[in-house]
C-alpha cells in the first residue's frame, strides 16, 4: 500500500541540529542595518539570519530601511574611517556601532571621532550585543 504522504526519494530529511527559533513576544522591533566591510555578500546574509535567530527582537537587515534605529559596522579594519563618517552624515539620528577584531584601544579613537557611538572588539557575547543595540533607542554616545 502506497502512503499519500511517502517521503518522495528526493525530499531532505529534517535536520535535527537546528535549535528552535527563540520566540519575541512583541513590542516595537529595534532595526538594525548590518553593514559588513567584507566583499561576500552571501556571507553577510549568512550573518544576518543568524542574528535574527539569536536576537528576533531585532530585525537585521543588509538595506538601508525606514525606521532604522542602528547601524552596526561589522568587522571594522584601519583604514574604514571613510565608511564610518559617511554612514554618520547618512544617519546623523541613528545610534552607530562599530565592532572590529584585536585590541580596540589601537583604533577606537579614530573610529569615534569618525562618528561612532559604541565601539567594541568581536567577537561579543550575544546577550551583550543585544544590549548594546537595544540602547540605541535611549541614548547616544555610549562609552564602552
Amino acid at each position: 500500500m502506497e502512503y499519500p504522504y511517502a517521503r518522495q526519494p528526493d525530499a531532505a530529511l529534517p535536520r535535527a541540529d537546528i535549535r528552535p527559533r527563540a520566540r519575541w513576544d512583541g513590542g516595537c522591533r529595534l532595526v538594525c542595518m548590518l553593514t559588513t566591510l567584507h566583499p561576500e555578500r552571501s556571507l553577510s546574509r549568512a550573518l544576518v539570519q543568524h542574528l535574527s535567530h539569536e536576537m528576533p527582537d531585532i530585525d537585521f537587515s543588509l538595506q538601508n530601511r525606514p525606521g532604522l534605529n542602528v547601524v552596526w559596522v561589522c568587522g571594522y579594519e584601519p583604514g574604514a574611517e571613510d565608511l564610518i563618517r559617511a554612514l554618520r552624515l547618512q544617519h546623523p539620528e541613528t545610534f552607530v556601532v562599530v565592532t572590529g577584531r584585536g585590541p580596540v584601544e589601537d583604533w577606537e579613537e579614530l573610529v569615534r571621532e569618525a562618528g561612532a557611538d559604541y565601539v567594541c572588539s568581536w567577537p561579543v557575547p550575544y546577550a551583550e550585543l543585544s544590549r548594546v543595540l537595544h540602547r540605541s533607542r535611549h541614548k547616544r554616545r555610549v562609552t564602552s
